[in-house]
């Protein structure tokens, strides 16, 4: 069985290296999108195991993104980061689970294996 594959959706550089360096060490294999043109092309190319997408992506809200990941593909679990305290988000573009940044290895590597083993 290969490597799972994450879908990452980010504008911070430094934040990309850190999660990459920790879901590669989990065993992921990561795919980085840094603006919203190249997230709609990644999410062209899935599908994923799971989704990571930054709420706020280049200054934009990441709702459209987070939509069309549900609608596409529905049963894939998708993780919201951000620095603020869970928002509110439409239910086409509600996510499975959030992150409160900062987080660290522990925080997501749970919220990774509870979506995992719910078979979410």
């Amino acid at each position: 069985m290969g490597r799972k594959k994450i879908l990452l959706i980010e504008d911070d550089q430094s934040l990309i290296f850190t999660l990459r360096y920790m879901l590669e060490d989990m065993g992921y294999d990561l795919i980085v999108a840094q603006d919203h043109e190249q997230a709609a092309n990644a999410i062209d190319d899935g599908p994923y195991d799971v989704a990571i997408i930054d709420y706020l992506v280049d200054n934009l809200p990441s709702s459209p993104l987070l939509a069309r990941l549900r609608q596409r593909y529905p049963h894939m679990p998708l993780i919201s980061s951000t620095v603020a305290a869970p928002l509110v988000h439409a239910d086409d573009a509600k996510p499975d689970a959030f992150l409160l940044k900062p987080f660290g290895a522990d925080d997501l590597r749970k919220t990774l294996q509870s979506l995992v083993s719910q078979g979410k």
